[in-house]
């Protein structure tokens, strides 16, 4: 959420009384974007205007519906920016998880001898062989569910978002990559006798 300036909530309003007719219910949806060309300018400019002023100015609501007071907010902090900036790009919603979790301290990084990497590595072994792919309904296929394909069954996730289920999909390699490469660094600083 940014503040508007004032007179914009009347401009809009004009807006679409001049794209759409009168609600002839209490329930009505206009359309995304007005057909006036004039319109059309004025809305993306207010919302390029408006996504400017977020990483500075934006305050995070957390609202039961869009009408009713906000539950919890918070300032936008610069670990926002990326979720807010796949938001924009997808031009849907995202959930709400994760937006107002209580600040956690950083994880515990594991040292070099307490056995996490092999931990890690006999995870990756056991898990189903790759490679795997992520499938998205309306971005790689038509119908159906979005899933991930391994070489034994699918993997279908409830509650993930898309950026979630690539995540996963690609872990299957890129987590054994991962390790090969700190093994490689940790040989290497062996090597230097560095710590």
């Amino acid at each position: 959420m940014v503040e508007l300036p004032d007179g914009t909530i009347r401009a809009l309003i004009d807006v679409l009384a001049r794209t759409h007719p009168a609600p002839d219910r209490e329930v009505w949806t206009p359309r995304n974007r007005p057909a006036n060309p004039e319109d059309a300018a004025f809305v993306q400019g207010l919302i390029a205007r408006a996504r400017g002023r977020i990483p500075t100015e934006g305050m995070l609501l957390q609202v039961f519906q869009l009408e009713s007071d906000p539950i919890r907010s918070r300032r936008v902090v610069d670990s926002d920016r990326a979720r807010i900036e796949r938001v924009f790009s997808i031009g849907t919603y995202d959930t709400i998880r994760g937006w107002f979790e209580p600040n956690r301290p950083p994880p515990r990084i594991p040292m070099p001898g307490t056995g996490w990497l092999a931990d890690i590595e006999q995870r990756a072994m056991r898990a189903t062989p790759g490679p795997w792919t992520s499938f998205v309904e309306g971005r790689d296929h038509t119908s159906g569910s979005s899933f991930i394909r391994t070489a034994a069954d699918d993997i279908e996730l409830s509650g993930a978002t898309i950026d979630d289920q690539d995540f996963i999909a690609h872990a299957r390699e890129d987590i054994p990559a991962l390790i090969a490469e700190v093994r490689r660094l940790l040989g290497e600083r062996a090597a230097d006798g560095t710590n």
